[in-house]
């Protein structure tokens, strides 16, 4: 997995690639460290390039979710495609997460 955090003002574009799995915890890290940035109040996570996800991997996604709620930030998901939106439909993860859909 690679991430990429770019951006400035209030909005922070998190871009996942390859597979979100066991022991990607790194980006927890750099999550956390952009959250406590004054001027940020908002996460957006492009699932555009994520090719797997798995528990661990939603996990993580919840948990960047509840550190910016932690902060009074909030976070959107966007571009969930794919076997991903499979999986976000199968664990209804729309229902706790925010996500934008795609006009795909």
């Amino acid at each position: 997995m690679e991430f990429n955090i770019e951006g400035s003002g209030e909005t922070r574009n998190v871009t996942i690639r390859g597979a979100l799995k066991f022991g990607d915890h790194k980006i927890i890290d750099a999550i956390t460290e952009v959250l406590d940035e004054e001027t940020v109040e908002h996460l957006n996570m492009d699932l555009a390039e994520l090719s797997k996800l798995d528990s661990y991997g939603i996990g993580v996604l919840l948990k960047c979710d509840q550190l910016s709620k932690d902060r009074n930030k909030s976070m959107t998901v966007c571009n969930v495609d794919g076997n991903i939106a499979e999986l976000f439909a199968m664990f209804k993860l729309d229902e706790t997460l925010t996500v934008i859909k795609s006009n795909g």
